[in-house]
């Protein structure tokens, strides 16, 4: 990850230098580092990108622009893995609120907006808005099943994990029973994913 961050760090350095380079091609190369950032752990960092990319997204595009949910998205996932839920939950329903008005109906990038929000949901403890916004994430998901099966997936083991903790074993072996048969129907043999069923 160090090289993937040196990389956005000069590419950044190069774009601010530069007169001819619009803002928002900054503003993608900042959202990229920030997101390395935050998968090495260093979410102080990564929160301080994330916000200086929301700001120059919200002064070029329209308010309801997927790309500007994208980063809203991004901050929400940030902020929750801080544990600061309250703060999480509203960038994550607010980027859900555009998704939803930017985007098709089925559009897959709506399912994870759909499954931030329910994760959100799932850490404040309101657990069957989380299930009816996993179950929405998993719906859309199963319409683009030949590109999706891995999202599908990743919604179907959230439900079940929270079908679990209530007890309800049932439904989450029938959601991991469903992953399972996804994954072998629309992933190589040899992939490995099936190799973990």
């Amino acid at each position: 990850m160090s090289a993937a961050i040196e990389n956005f760090e000069k590419s950044l350095t190069l774009k601010r230098n530069q007169s001819d380079v619009n803002e928002l091609a900054i503003s993608i190369t900042i959202t990229n580092l920030a997101f390395c950032y935050q998968t090495s752990g260093q979410l102080d960092r990564a929160l301080v990108l994330y916000e200086e990319a929301f700001t120059i997204r919200t002064k070029v595009l329209p308010s309801f622009h997927p790309s500007l949910a994208l980063v809203m998205r991004r901050l929400s996932s940030c902020y929750l893995q801080q544990g600061r839920v309250d703060r999480a939950m509203l960038l994550a329903m607010d980027a859900l609120d555009v998704a939803s008005s930017s985007l098709p109906s089925k559009h897959p990038d709506l399912g994870w907006y759909l499954n931030s929000a329910a994760s959100c949901h799932r850490n404040s403890r309101s657990f069957d808005e989380a299930i009816r916004l996993y179950k929405r994430a998993a719906d859309i998901f199963s319409h683009h099943l030949r590109t999706e099966a891995a999202s599908l997936s990743v919604v179907n083991h959230n439900l079940a994990v929270l079908y679990n903790k209530f007890g309800q074993n049932d439904k989450a072996v029938e959601l991991i029973t469903e992953s399972i048969k996804i994954q072998k129907e629309t992933l190589p043999e040899n992939h490995p994913s099936i190799a973990h069923c």
